[in-house]
């Protein structure tokens, strides 16, 4: 893609220009490419549809995202040199969060017990949610980490307690702002 500056014919020129150059501009810098070509008329997979949905939803959150003035703020300072808080915001609600790991070794099934859980999102993790099974896989508990200052540590604080450790399943779940859920599974 070819970019353009101080050009005075060209200056401020958008869109499509006889069908074989295109003039767009991207973070205040102009550009010029070529036109896409035609579009043969297949029927999609579903791999295809699956990553035009996302896209879609991507889009939607996107716009939908920057109308509050807050969160288009936050995006904004988030943006890089050549990005807009349109594209950090679709990339937010493209990546799912990651919760990269889990420390268990300080809860031995009694209340008030820690579970540190590691987790971070390409934007920001809004919330760690933690679920305690037991062996057979009824629920003990369930209940909201809470962030540390470092905004990559999430500590879960036990409420109930857990007689039988052994085969106790914990998971843990991060969100991101768009929804996006990514989660880790550890068995005791």
């Amino acid at each position: 893609m070819a970019k353009q500056s101080k050009n005075i014919i060209m200056r401020s020129t958008r869109g499509m220009l006889g069908k074989q150059i295109v003039f767009k501009e991207r973070a205040g810098e102009s550009y010029v490419s070529a036109a896409p070509g035609p579009r043969k008329n297949k029927p999609l997979t579903t791999e295809q549809e699956a990553v035009q949905e996302k896209f879609s939803r991507c889009v939607n959150y996107a716009s939908t995202a920057l109308k509050n003035a807050d969160t288009k703020k936050a995006y904004a300072a988030k943006a890089t040199r050549k990005q807009t808080a349109y594209n950090v915001a679709f990339s937010d609600a493209f990546f799912a969060p990651k919760v990269l790991g889990m420390i268990t070794t300080g809860y031995t099934g009694e209340m008030g017990q820690q579970i540190i859980v590691q987790a971070q999102d390409d934007f920001k993790v809004k919330a760690v949610k933690i679920t305690i099974h037991n062996a057979a896989n009824e629920l003990i508990e369930t209940g909201e980490a809470i962030e540390n200052a470092d905004g990559l540590n999430w500590v879960y604080t036990a409420t109930q307690a857990n007689a039988n450790l052994a085969g106790t399943k914990i998971v843990a779940i991060a969100t991101d702002l768009p929804g996006n859920e990514g989660s880790m599974e550890t068995v005791l």
